[in-house]
């Protein structure tokens, strides 16, 4: 048995034939033992190596001619099977783009895969592109719904295997892509919010990422003079803290969500912008100095 395409052994012969003036014929049938029988042009050794690829169950015998006195006689072997084990991949669909907080939308299934004997499944997973993989625990059936991608975009195929005889033959779907807009705060270097490979995947936000901050020994601030730092949206961790200095700004096109236990502080003149018009959720803490006020005054 071989995987379609493939290359059988050598076949072998168990008891030699007898006889006088002995030649051989090597012949093969598309259709069963019964044939009919085609002869293989110029396989006429004891033994026979049928090349590949071959992509469908072929069958095959030896033509064995004795030759006495100008009379021939003839006998065939057994038959030979090459089982060809098919699979073909299945064509899945699922390519979406989002935030890691957000669960990805179940991949669909295009084209059934398809095989000799019932195919099984394996997902795989990889971070680095559409190679490198690593099977996903439990993800055994034909579709798979994904869990939110930890602010890495993520690639996805299915393998799929069919196994008849003992061989295994696999082939691997098309490469899904989740794209991740996030940006999780690390705090490797420093507290400088400007500083690239303090956020993972390194590289400092902007208006299309929803921006992480989780519980770090380096909280991330927002410094320096009339500075702008921008995100799509925010979410402050338990345990994640993010100041913003005076003067400067944090531009929001979306939602602001600060857990308990996280704290989101504006100091003196810095200010939070938002773009949408959405509820934001949590305490945020603004800070103001201002000069003595009377009774129906107020200070922003």
């Amino acid at each position: 048995t071989i995987c379609s395409g493939g290359d059988p052994d050598a076949f072998t012969e168990t008891t030699p034939a007898t006889g006088t003036g002995i030649t051989y014929q090597w012949q093969y049938s598309l259709v069963g033992g019964g044939g009919p029988w085609t002869d293989v042009s110029g396989a006429t050794s004891a033994t026979y190596d049928a090349p590949g690829p071959i992509n469908q169950n072929t069958y095959y015998r030896r033509e064995v001619k004795a030759s006495v006195n100008g009379y021939d006689c003839y006998d065939y072997s057994s038959f030979v099977v090459v089982f060809v084990n098919n699979v073909t991949a299945s064509v899945v669909a699922g390519d979406q783009t989002l935030c890691s907080t957000v669960d990805p939308a179940a991949f669909t299934v295009v084209t059934p895969a398809t095989g000799t004997v019932a195919p099984t499944y394996q997902w795989q997973s990889s971070t680095t592109g559409c190679s490198g993989w690593s099977p996903i625990p439990g993800a055994t059936s034909a579709t798979y719904d994904p869990p939110p991608t930890n602010a890495q975009t993520t690639y996805f195929q299915v393998v799929v295997t069919s196994t008849l005889n003992g061989e295994s033959c696999s082939a691997a779907s098309n490469c899904i892509t989740v794209i991740s807009l996030s940006k999780s705060w690390n705090g490797s270097i420093s507290t400088n919010w400007n500083m690239p490979t303090n956020w993972s995947p390194a590289g400092i936000p902007d208006a299309t990422n929803c921006v992480i901050i989780p519980n770090t020994t380096n909280k991330p601030i927002i410094s320096g003079t009339n500075y702008n730092a921008f995100a799509y949206s925010l979410t402050v961790l338990n345990g994640g803290s993010l100041v913003v200095n005076s003067t400067n700004s944090l531009k929001v096109i979306d939602l602001v969500n600060v857990n308990n236990g996280g704290s989101l502080t504006f100091e003196d003149k810095s200010s939070l912008v938002q773009i949408n018009n959405v509820a934001n959720s949590g305490n945020m803490t603004y800070k103001r100095e201002t000069t003595i006020v009377t009774k129906f005054d107020y200070t922003y």
